[in-house]
């Protein structure tokens, strides 16, 4: 009897999963014959491990031969590990939960669980939160090659690198471990395979870990921005090329709606629908607002006096009364150049009056020199605008939010895909594959 659809669109879903892993290079599926060579290749190297372990630790004992007897706690306690484990065959339930927890098989059964989402329901769920297995208990595959992830965080190895971006990759990781992560620039970050940062990452990469690492940092959620590209990082050099009506700097929003006008649209032939052209999308952020400007409020006395600092030195005068209820602040050259600050003013108050005398190009110079790390907005229906000066302070929801990399501006610093560690070879054609995840992607179905 032949499936029924709703079976058949499973498989398909499925199988396409697979296929744009294999085309984008993100991690891919399994077999059982897989999951054994990858059991295997995973219970080599820890073996290795051990072995070398016990080596070094006879060295330092002076001891000679296999395996000598002693009385040391830890060499006793590597021989127990490694007689534990060499010459042990995996079990057919040791295969079979290998093969559940490859990350390729688990992205194509959440593609599965969430088809019949809406796309607002995708845009508000992430990836993880569908999937049937954590984050921290998926392995990750490449190609036809296998990466084990947690054993190398157990143990101190990172697995092997298959390719430049791994590479690279690896020798952040490296640096990591040596204390030396300051030295990890964005280009560098920028080159590195975001699934191997990901699976070698000595932290927890499930959600909850991950949003509390966020917290920690002080970013806050619920953040949008819609572009026509993919975003790695934020590049100050770049901002201040668009409208910026609040100044210059990294525009996000609390509004889809408001989010999805940024995206460049095209009409979709079948549907006649009008669709994200090819590499746009809206990015969920979270961002850090410890220092922020908030113009829906008063002024303050604390930021007008801020406001006032910036300007004093040689080229104006400034006067703060009523300890700085009101601050007036007065060029010495150019009697149009001077403002006047009235703390009890909202804040988009105070920022029109430095943006109509100072011009808008120079509000986010003053501010910054104030003492501010952006602006936060009013926009209708309750919506907010965000604004972010510091690169350093913009990550995706899906980041990895690792500490050691806060100093830098690229998204993922401190990603995990969006799309999680996925997917398999497939026989579906290059052509078909390139025209399948295209309407896929614009679609919605794999967000």
């Amino acid at each position: 009897m032949a499936p029924d659809p709703e079976t058949l669109t499973d498989v398909l879903l499925h199988e396409i999963d697979h296929a744009v892993a294999f085309r984008e290079g993100f991690p891919s599926g399994s077999s059982g014959s897989r999951a054994m060579g990858d059991i295997l290749s995973e219970q080599n190297a820890y073996l290795k491990f051990l072995s070398e372990s016990m080596d070094k630790r006879k060295d330092e004992l002076g001891l000679f031969g296999y395996m000598p007897k002693t009385n040391d706690p830890l060499l006793n306690d590597l021989y127990d590990k490694y007689n534990a484990r060499v010459g042990r065959s995996p079990s057919d339930s040791d295969v079979n939960e290998r093969y559940m927890r490859s990350a390729g098989e688990v992205s194509a059964r959440n593609v599965e669980t969430r088809r019949n989402m809406t796309a607002q329901e995708r845009l508000d769920t992430p990836p993880e939160a569908t999937e049937d297995m954590p984050r921290s208990e998926q392995y990750f595959n490449y190609g036809s090659g296998s990466n084990y992830a947690n054993a190398s965080k157990s143990t101190g190895l990172l697995t092997t690198a298959a390719s430049e971006a791994q590479d690279m990759a690896k020798r952040i990781l490296e640096l990591r471990a040596q204390g030396r992560a300051s030295e990890v620039t964005d280009e560098m970050m920028a080159q590195a395979d975001p699934q191997y940062m990901f699976a070698n990452t000595p932290l927890p990469m499930d959600e909850a870990s991950r949003m509390a690492r966020a917290e920690a940092a002080g970013f806050e959620g619920g953040l949008l921005h819609g572009t026509g590209a993919d975003i790695v990082g934020v590049n100050k050099d770049k901002l201040g090329q668009k409208q910026d009506l609040l100044g210059t700097g990294f525009y996000s929003t609390t509004s889809p709606k408001r989010s999805e006008r940024y995206v460049p649209k095209e009409t979709e032939p079948l549907t006649q629908e009008r669709v994200f052209s090819e590499g746009g999308n809206v990015i969920p952020l979270l961002a850090k607002n410890t220092a922020q400007f908030d113009l829906t409020k008063p002024t303050g006395i604390p930021n007008a006096v801020k406001i006032g600092k910036a300007f004093e030195g040689s080229d104006f005068d400034v006067e703060y009364r009523g300890e700085g209820d009101q601050v007036f602040i007065k060029s010495k050259t150019d009697p149009q150049m001077s403002v006047y600050i009235d703390s009890y003013q909202d804040g988009i108050a105070t920022l029109q009056k430095l943006k109509d005398v100072f011009g808008r190009n120079n509000v986010t110079n003053i501010l910054e020199k104030a003492g501010f790390s952006g602006l936060k907005a009013e926009e209708g229906f309750g919506n907010i605008t965000n604004l972010n000066y510091n690169p350093q302070d913009v990550r995706s929801r899906f980041a990895r939010f690792d500490p050691e990399f806060a100093h830098l501006s690229n998204l993922s610093a401190a990603n995990v895909s969006p799309l999680g560690g996925l997917l398999a070879q497939s026989g579906v054609s290059d052509k078909q594959a390139e025209r399948i995840e295209e309407y896929l992607r614009r679609r919605g179905l794999l967000d």
